[in-house]
């Protein structure tokens, strides 16, 4: 799945994790060509645990906070 930036995909925290779930669980990547998020498999999973890598998460969650906030500051 090609994604050309990553506030297109997010709509909130639990969002994404969710479509990061299911791009996972059809065996799709996630790259996006630009960016801090460049080459780097966004559904990439731990090859013990198969959960989402915890750096791949955190970047992802923050940046999903950050979309969130700035949703809302534009509400106002």
């Amino acid at each position: 799945m090609h994604v050309s930036e990553m506030f297109h995909l997010v709509r909130g925290t639990q969002r994404i994790l969710d479509v990061l779930d299911a791009l996972h669980r059809h065996r799709l990547a996630l790259r996006i060509p630009d960016g801090a998020f460049s080459a780097r498999d966004l559904t990439a999973r731990h090859p013990r645990t198969g959960e989402l890598l915890s750096t791949v998460k955190f970047m992802v969650e923050t940046l999903a906070a950050a979309g969130e906030l700035q949703r809302d500051l534009q509400r106002r």
